[in-house]
């Protein structure tokens, strides 16, 4: 019988659809068994049953004896090539994809489709993008949707907007009947790569909104910081009775997180619990982060054991939020316990460990984990795992071994590693390294307010007036402009923003009044005013004045006022909170029994009962 006949005899029908159902069962073993059966049967020559054979091997994720196969068929057409083309780019073997399709004499859409998003869901976007190029040089084939969608997220991934704007060009241009995915696209590539205003234009003009498009300018809105758009929009979603999956729930607890927002956090977790969407990895994972951010670290405590698919990101972002509220030794546990459940860390998790380790002054450890990082888990340190040992050793008042470590790394220290030694010479009184940290880290961002700021706060410091003087000085002929320390809390939907010695807000006298009256109780209970925190040659009185009036302490004061007794007060701070205050607070804690939680440029401080989280280590 010859192998023509053998396509239409019943026997091959009926191997056909075993293969089928192995196929829609997943069930390789099945499918093993069907694959001895042909053999047996002599049906070897069968283009029809191999190329069902094949698809089945490939969508199994069996790629080895698919490629077997492959290599076995008498003869291969292009839904042969395209299968085995498509398997190896679907499971990342992007080069071998790439081999089989350049022997390919005949290449449909299918095949340029398979290469290009191949290349674009392994992280190869300019490949990707080349192989988009070669594609529309051929005259007989036009993209399709598919295509256009896969080239569209290269140029996302890559920021690429003048690219991304030729193909929307190409689109207009060939009346392409843009829906679904290309759409979809369009908004994406537009949000990530600065044009979320065309984004906005082309979500207004969908006629039919599906909870990936609202997803994608949320997302969009997000990224680009604008997060009162995502708010607005959001709720616009809502009300249109559009309901919101867990990557648009993700995406509005990273709105939360970024405005430290509390409340509308919750509300958006009462909506993934509604959907039954908070179990998700996705909206799990935000959830940690958000009530990290907005300072509930017992909420995201709470979060973490229901979570019962723990991915490393999972698992990252309780070590990192633990590390920032100063729970090191917890972070380090929950790390060990990682590692001990088979878990792999990646950099990020490393860095959540040398923070953790860095807060709470554990220098032997963070040596142990930095080296651990590099010799076991085999991972390259980064930037950003330089710049932890860096503060790891400065805090520990190390400034010798920071200074060292500095000089051996493979490559240039950057504004943050130079940033944490110059923090440390203030808080250490080592002048002779600060000058050389401002010096360095003003070649590496010579408009560094900072470096001069703290510079100029070094000789304070230390008492040498003349010398800050000079510095204050050089800093304003140069017009650098130092960074206002703003504190922050919400209130009722609202943020009430503070400066020191803040006159603006509404309620100035009241504030006044209150802090004047805290400031000579905790007296009484034993604070003493730190008045090496004000860094200017002023008398004690004037230094006193100041240092009542300083941020964090008006927002205190303003919460106090306004919130009902024995609750929380959450303060944000954008610079690093003072001696002074770090001080006053423990007392203020103390006097009006309420906890007081503060986020400073670093970490996070719980104040309760005189008593601050850190230990007085920060």
């Amino acid at each position: 019988m010859s192998s023509t006949q053998l396509f239409f005899c019943p026997v091959s029908d009926y191997y056909a659809n075993l293969l089928q159902i192995s196929l829609n069962n997943k069930d390789l073993l099945s499918g093993r068994s069907v694959h001895a059966q042909i053999i047996k049967q002599g049906l070897r020559a069968s283009a029809f049953l191999l190329n069902n054979l094949l698809n089945l091997y490939v969508k199994c994720w069996s790629t080895s004896v698919a490629h077997q196969v492959f290599d076995e068929m008498p003869t291969k057409n292009t839904f042969s090539w395209n299968t085995i083309v498509s398997g190896y780019a679907k499971s990342g073997q992007v080069d071998l994809a790439r081999a089989q399709f350049d022997q390919m004499a005949e290449r449909d859409i299918v095949s340029w489709n398979s290469i290009v998003t191949g290349y674009n869901q392994r992280g190869f976007h300019r490949e990707a993008l080349k192989m988009f190029s070669e594609m529309l040089k051929d005259s007989y084939l036009k993209p399709d949707q598919f295509t256009l969608a896969s080239a569209l997220s290269a140029c996302a991934s890559l920021e690429n907007l003048n690219l991304g704007k030729q193909i929307h060009a190409y689109m207009i241009r060939t009346k392409f009947d843009t829906f679904g995915a290309v759409e979809n696209s369009l908004i994406t590539m537009y949000s990530k790569s600065g044009g979320v205003e065309n984004a906005r234009e082309i979500f207004d003009s969908l006629k039919d909104r599906d909870v990936v498009a609202w997803t994608a300018l949320i997302v969009g809105y997000e990224q680009n910081g604008l997060n009162e758009d995502a708010v607005a929009l959001f709720r616009l979603m809502i009300r249109e009775g559009s309901k919101p999956n867990s990557y648009t729930l993700a995406a509005m607890l990273s709105v939360s997180s970024s405005l430290a927002s509390l409340d509308h956090g919750k509300q958006i977790h009462a909506v993934a619990l509604r959907l039954q969407e908070a179990s998700s990895v996705s909206v799990s994972n935000a959830l940690i982060t958000m009530y990290s951010k907005a300072g509930s670290i017992g909420a995201a405590r709470r979060v973490f054991p229901l979570h019962q698919h723990r991915d490393t990101v999972t698992w990252t972002s309780m070590i990192i939020a633990l590390a920032q509220h100063g729970f090191g030794e917890e972070a380090i546990e929950l790390f060990e316990e990682m590692l001990a459940l088979g878990n792999n860390p990646d950099h990020i998790t490393y860095v959540g460990v040398l923070v953790a380790c860095t807060h709470v002054g554990l220098v032997e450890e963070g040596k142990r984990y930095y080296n651990m990082m590099q010799k076991v888990h085999e991972i390259e340190p980064t930037p950003s795992h330089y710049s932890c040992m860096v503060d790891l050793f400065g805090r520990a008042g190390l400034l010798q071994e920071a200074q060292d470590f500095i000089e051996k790394m493979p490559i240039e220290p950057d504004n943050i590693a130079w940033g944490s030694i110059l923090a440390s010479c203030k808080v250490h009184k080592n002048l002779e390294l600060a000058k050389v940290a401002a010096e360095r880290l003003l070649l590496v961002d010579p408009g560094n307010s900072g470096a001069f700021a703290a510079l100029a706060n070094t000789y304070s410091a230390c008492g040498k007036w003349t010398e800050a003087a000079k510095v204050r000085k050089s800093m304003k002929e140069k017009g650098v402009k130092k960074d206002q320390g703003l504190s922050w809390l919400q209130l009722k939907n609202e943020v009430h923003v503070f400066g020191a010695e803040d006159a603006c807000h509404p309620q100035r006298d009241a504030i006044y009044a209150m802090m004047a009256e805290i400031w000579e109780e905790i007296k009484k209970m034993g604070f003493v005013p730190d008045y090496g925190s004000v860094l200017h040659d002023l008398d004690e009185d004037v230094k006193d004045h100041k240092l009542r009036h300083h941020s964090e302490k008006l927002a205190i004061a303003f919460g106090l006022l306004n919130t009902p007794d024995n609750t929380t007060l959450r303060i944000m701070k954008n610079l690093r909170v003072c001696n002074d205050c770090h001080s006053a607070i423990k007392y203020i804690s103390k006097l009006v029994g309420r906890e007081i939680i503060v986020r400073d440029a670093t970490r996070f401080h719980h104040f309760k009962g005189g008593v601050c989280s850190c230990r007085d280590y920060w």
